[in-house]
């Protein structure tokens, strides 16, 4: 590589190699064998190169494990990029999934040598166990230490290494140097390893140092939801979100629902799903009455009932349920409403019939800088008016005076806003309501601004 301090050119030549490698019609040991070395050899002096960029140490992982066949390498190589870039998301993700995998590797090889579940123990898993499935060191990428890796481990590698470790005692119970008590109590080590434990241990390590990312940890749950057996792992992290993002409304919205991400649209158990969703909102509405909060609860009411149009009576639920939800949020504007909120609002009033007008009437008392909130209003006015629905009650001379005596001297930055008159103006010139030069003043009047 005649350019070492381009990032993009290494990646682009590890893709290159592995291409060729699936094109290889050879000897086709040979040949990956060959592909393997230079693979480890490029990933080797790109990482000792840029030891920073999290997407190098990711693709090495990868290749040790799906090419060369060692978990316990990969393992190492994730460890060692946490010790120089705690704080990368995309690295403890991979960790994470990692771990996971390993552990699904050793129940697939249980279940096909006949072993169990997770409660036999025995010579055949104790590789497997430890996540070190070396075939040969031939193609391993051997990464000297680096100046910037420093010599203090990180605690998620002293945390795994004395789990593992307890596990590598089984061997002593294979050969018979053990009391059953003691036999006993690494099968339970065994036991926990299966079900997670080392990847709890990662978990929790990831939280705390990343430790405000509500994404972070949803990406975790996705991931965790992969794999059969994670359960208890997957209601670990959501307590966690519960926990550490009280006061957040995304945090408590998603948690209200998430659940639904289990259940099919098919399935018989939606309905029920649905239902304790509404509940779980309703419920942290009681503990977090926030307009934020209100506009979750209005936003997910909404999704459904459109998603649900093929099935009238849970339309008509999610109908009533909007109604009353907007009719709570009216009854304390003072303490629910913003201006997200009323703006959601003023639509499910207009789509149920109600009046709208009154509603965004209100609304730009409250808000009276929302440049959002003045568009919403003058161009229902404006609207109302071109359809002839609101005569009397929406004059052209009460809109135009609306315009501009209150809504663009409240917003004057609102291009929309500035957009919405001129259409305004132009649709009144051409119902004769206004002259030539009166529009020609206005625009006058307008770039002056």
């Amino acid at each position: 590589v005649r350019h070492p301090e381009d990032v993009q050119l290494w990646l682009q030549f590890v893709e290159f190699i592995k291409s060729r490698r699936r094109m290889s019609t050879g000897d086709a040991d040979e040949e990956d064998d060959g592909h393997s070395r230079l693979l480890s050899q490029v990933f080797a002096r790109a990482i000792s190169a840029h030891p920073y960029e999290s997407q190098l140490w990711i693709k090495a992982a990868a290749h040790e494990l799906e090419v060369n066949m060692n978990g316990s390498a990969a393992r190492a190589l994730l460890q060692r990029a946490l010790r120089l870039i705690s704080d990368d998301k995309e690295l403890w993700i991979e960790y994470f999934r990692l771990e996971l995998l390993l552990v699904e590797k050793i129940k697939a090889r249980r279940r096909v040598l006949g072993i169990d579940g997770e409660k036999e123990t025995g010579d055949s898993d104790e590789v497997q166990a430890t996540g070190s499935e070396d075939t040969e060191d031939a193609g391993f990428i051997d990464l000297p230490q680096l100046d910037e890796e420093g010599g203090q481990d990180l605690m998620v590698e002293k945390l795994t290494e004395k789990a593992l470790a307890q596990l590598d005692q089984k061997t002593a119970a294979s050969a018979g140097n053990l009391t059953e008590e003691q036999r006993a109590a690494m099968s339970q080590q065994t036991n926990a390893y299966l079900q997670g434990a080392v990847a709890q241990i990662v978990f929790e390590q990831a939280i705390q140092a990343i430790s405000d990312d509500l994404s972070f940890r949803q990406e975790l749950i996705a991931i965790a939801g992969q794999f059969a057996g994670a359960e208890q792992l997957r209601q670990r992290v959501l307590d966690s979100i519960h926990q550490d993002f009280v006061t957040d409304a995304d945090a408590r919205a998603y948690l209200c629902s998430v659940h639904l991400s289990t259940i099919s649209t098919e399935s018989p158990e939606l309905i029920d799903g649905l239902q304790l969703a509404v509940e779980n909102f309703k419920q942290a509405l009681s503990e977090l009455d926030t307009p934020e909060m209100w506009a979750k609860y209005v936003e997910f009411l909404s999704q459904w009932l459109d998603a649900s149009e093929s099935m009238k009576s849970l339309q008509a639920y999610f109908a009533a349920q909007r109604k009353r939800a907007v009719a709570m949020i009216s009854e304390s504007r003072d303490a629910r409403l913003n201006e997200e909120l009323a703006l959601s609002c003023a639509d499910v009033i207009e789509a149920d019939g109600g009046d709208v007008l009154s509603w965004l009437a209100d609304a730009t008392q409250r808000f009276p800088d929302s440049a959002d909130v003045w568009h919403r209003r003058m161009s229902a006015l404006v609207a109302g008016n071109h359809d002839g629905l609101n005569s009397g009650i929406a004059s052209s001379s009460r809109i135009d005076n609306l315009f501009t005596s209150q809504a663009l001297l409240q917003a004057p930055a609102s291009r929309k806003l500035w957009d919405l008159w001129f259409n305004w103006t132009e649709l009144w010139f051409s119902r004769k309501d206004v002259s030539a030069d009166k529009v020609q003043a206005r625009y006058m009047s307008a770039f002056a601004r």
